[in-house]
């Protein structure tokens, strides 16, 4: 086991005094009491140690930890200290005051770890489609307990590589898929989560793109759009197909979308997206480097709903100057394709509360609906109207 210790016994004499309130104040030392031997010094599993001392007199023993978990007994010039457990992952110390009748004393400080546990690599692992292992480093100073939650996981622990060993099934899917695998060392639990997936068979496709028409409505709407690796594509007026630029991070499976972005046109109008906040009041705005760097992100899942069915989808979230919580886009008309306060109209219009739902890839064009929300399929032909800022 990798224990990591760094401990150290701490040995003072007391000295007490009595004084008067003058410059003449007298002193009476108190003699240290001789230490031979000091074993305090416990892992986390705690045990016994010694004090040895070469004393004439009746020894006493006491510990002051104000928690009861270090107990001192006394047999001769011995000095049998014992530790409990240490539950937590603190380390702690107490200190114990020894007493001869000859007046000598003595403190001891004894010390304890306390419980090592961690992934070393953290909890979140994203895999291709094909057949994997996973090797995960843990250090610890507790037995180690690894479950697999998921039938295509195979999980336990390597007692001679002191590593988790994981096994994944080949995903045969079609879709994306997430399974789990449950860690326990004492009374500390993880839960490390696996993603399958390859963009092209399992992300790339047909989605929903959901949303509200106002920032506190629950009446959701949707359209059908298209997500690549590069850009997110979607009708949201008839004949005008607009392209959000996207960013894709496998590490995390999620898509971002940056404000500022031209997506397309709008009869004779350049549109470009933007982001707003509307319970603050607040919004992204031209011409400002912090808020073109300002971005939105989904991070795409796959999960079992209620029905069976496996439902791959993600909802856009972000702050603006990392205090808004961003919860609308901004579609702003422009004159010119030029992103500046001259050329800007007003915004064209905004949804809110956007969320991504892939189609399910055996799902017919007729049969087409979302799963979620029970969102009704947005009329695309509605008037728009370009409205002053």
């Amino acid at each position: 086991m990798k224990k990591i210790l760094s401990l150290i016994v701490l040995l003072a004499g007391v000295i007490s005094f009595t004084s008067c309130g003058n410059d003449d104040a007298s002193y009476t030392s108190v003699a240290s009491l001789e230490i031979v031997s000091a074993n305090v010094v416990f892992d986390v599993e705690g045990g016994t140690g010694t004090i040895v001392v070469n004393n004439t007199g009746t020894i006493t023993a006491e510990a002051l930890t104000g928690t009861g978990w270090l107990t001192c007994s006394v047999s001769g010039n011995t000095v049998t200290v014992t530790a409990a457990e240490n539950p937590g992952r603190e380390g702690r110390s107490a200190t114990i005051v020894l007493k001869s009748s000859d007046g000598s004393a003595a403190n001891i400080t004894a010390t304890q770890t306390g419980v090592v546990y961690g992934l070393k690599k953290g909890t979140y692992y994203a895999l291709n489609d094909n057949a994997n292992e996973l090797h995960l480093e843990i250090y610890h100073s507790k037995a180690v307990t690894v479950t697999s939650l998921s039938d295509w996981i195979t999980a336990s622990f390597n007692e001679e590589t002191d590593m988790i060993d994981i096994q994944v099934e080949a995903n045969n899917t079609g879709q994306m898929r997430y399974g789990y695998v449950e860690v326990s060392s004492g009374q500390f639990t993880d839960k490390v989560t696996i993603s399958q997936f390859d963009f092209n068979k399992d992300i790339y496709g047909a989605y929903y793109l959901l949303f509200t028409e106002s920032y506190d409505s629950e009446d959701y709407y949707y359209v059908e759009a298209t997500l690549s690796e590069t850009s997110l594509n979607f009708e949201l007026y008839t004949g005008y197909t607009w392209s959000v630029p996207v960013t894709w991070d496998k590490s995390t499976s999620t898509v971002t979308v940056t404000s500022g972005t031209y997506v397309g046109q709008w009869r004779t109008y350049y549109i470009y997206l933007m982001f707003i906040d509307m319970v603050d009041g607040a919004w992204t705005a031209i011409g400002q480097s912090f808020s073109e760097n300002t971005t939105m992100s989904a991070a795409i899942k796959a999960e079992v709903d209620e029905e069976g069915n496996v439902v791959t989808s993600g909802a856009f979230e972000g702050l603006l100057l990392d205090e808004y919580p961003l919860d609308g886009w901004n579609f702003q008309a422009f004159k010119s394709k030029s992103f500046t306060e001259a050329a800007s109209l007003g915004y064209l219009t905004r949804i809110f509360n956007l969320k991504l739902e892939k189609v399910p890839a055996n799902e017919t064009a007729a049969s087409r609906r979302s799963k979620i929300y029970n969102a009704k399929r947005f009329d695309t032909r509605m008037p728009a109207t370009v409205h002053a800022d």
